[in-house]
């Protein structure tokens, strides 16, 4: 809540063991007048909802605010929220998703575009089964825009865009973008825990 300036790199977040009755949240929230962050080079794996920007339709202080960059992450296994936006300016470039029908989170998401949000959608990779293109994408009201390019599903082009007119792009913080070929390899190579190259 709050924060400004945040990086989250090369982390892995996952279920574990958990105490009877517990409700599994968000893996990462960014909310509340917070602004500027990138979240790269993560494992975001097997949960429901996975990451939240803006916590609410009626928090109209976060507007201008909720800055995000999401680059080179893995989101697997996951339910929803890879991300949900909410007013937020958001640039979502070169991640891998992995989504089956039969995986243990029911499937209902990836990109959840929200009230006045302005979300880029740049060479993403989607890797699913059993799971139509057109459910990638949920929009939440008619004030939220996704302007998409580069997006490969299975290895097929696919535009996801909904309201391209959207001011776009969003948070612009992507100083190199790697062709959506490359991104599956890529990440799955450098992304997570303990894999910060040394001598670089």
């Amino acid at each position: 809540n709050g924060t400004q300036n945040l990086w989250v790199d090369h982390n892995k977040s996952q279920d574990g063991s958990a105490p009877s009755g517990a409700i599994p949240c968000t893996q990462l929230a960014f909310q509340a007048g917070a602004n500027y962050a990138t979240f790269s080079y993560n494992q975001f794996l097997s949960h429901n909802k996975s990451i939240l920007i803006g916590s609410s339709d009626g928090m109209t202080s976060d507007k201008g605010k909720l800055n995000v960059t999401i680059d080179h992450n893995l989101f697997s296994g996951l339910s929803q929220r890879d991300p949900r936006v909410r007013f937020g300016n958001v640039e979502v470039a070169n991640n891998l998703y992995q989504d089956s029908s039969t995986q243990s989170n029911r499937f209902q998401y990836n990109l959840g575009i929200g009230v006045e949000s302005n979300v880029t959608s740049q060479n993403n990779a989607f890797e699913t089964t059993g799971i139509s293109e057109k459910n990638l994408v949920k929009r939440f009201g008619s004030s939220g825009h996704l302007t998409d390019s580069g997006s490969l599903v299975n290895g097929k082009p696919v535009d996801l865009s909904v309201s391209p007119t959207g001011s776009g792009p969003g948070a612009g913080g992507i100083a190199h973008l790697d062709p959506t070929s490359q991104v599956s390899s890529i990440v799955l190579s450098d992304a997570g825990a303990g894999r910060v190259g040394l001598g670089d």
